[in-house]
């Protein structure tokens, strides 16, 4: 029998025991000073095959960001079973950004800090349950939420010359579900909405506002604003 056959066997039938093993007991999932995913069941420790992807790396409601290959992914903390497969460059912590039920996530190139604002590639978003709410479609989504909406670029790429940041799109706003609610026509816009659900855009290199269905309240009329 081929030796590297066998090795790859044996390797397979241990992780497979490890997840039995936790999912008939209760087990205690967590992560070690390397970064790694740990299974704690019936006094022994199981090595996970994913490690610990940044941010606290800690289980939120139950799940927490992992990587795999360079891809990453979510587990669940009661068995480690993957909740989201392993397959985007960069998934947010749970409640770091957008709503609290979902993760921001990017395909093509992540900034490795972490930033999103910094990054390339195209930004979606995902769900606790397992469900892609919006595949990969915006160059930025902005990760505050105000009056159900969050701020998207539907630019490629990002332009960090002269110390700021230029996304190559147009702004927009889109609620939870992903769909767009204010469409992106704006140059320059705000990613909250003010106390009286008006937020200032520019278009056509002029200034002006609307409300949170893109109605306009204040013509464009204005070369500048004071933020």
């Amino acid at each position: 029998m081929n030796r590297n056959f066998l090795v790859y066997t044996l390797l397979l039938y241990a992780c497979c025991m490890a997840l039995l093993s936790c999912s008939n007991k209760k087990p205690a999932i967590f992560k070690n000073e390397q970064g790694q995913y740990l299974c704690k069941a019936g006094g022994k420790i199981y090595l996970f095959p994913y490690h610990y992807a940044g941010g606290d790396g800690v289980f939120v409601d139950g799940q927490a960001v992992a990587v795999l290959d360079g891809k990453w992914g979510v587990i669940d903390e009661q068995q480690g079973n993957t909740v989201h497969p392993f397959v985007y460059d960069w998934i947010s912590e749970k409640e770091e950004a957008g709503f609290a039920d979902q993760y921001l996530v990017k395909v093509g190139h992540v900034d490795p800090e972490r930033k999103f604002y910094l990054s390339g590639g195209q930004t979606g978003i995902i769900n606790e349950r397992g469900e892609v709410v919006l595949p990969p479609s915006y160059v930025a989504i902005y990760p505050a939420v105000t009056f159900g909406l969050m701020m998207v670029n539907d630019g490629t790429s990002v332009d960090l010359a002269n110390d700021s940041v230029h996304f190559d799109g147009l702004y927009g706003y889109i609620n939870k579900t992903g769909q767009i609610v204010i469409p992106c026509e704006y140059e320059e816009a705000s990613p909250a909405f003010d106390e009286d659900g008006t937020v200032w855009v520019r278009k056509s290199g002029l200034w002006g506002k609307i409300d949170t269905l893109g109605r306009v309240k204040e013509p464009f009329v204005h070369d500048h604003i004071e933020h």
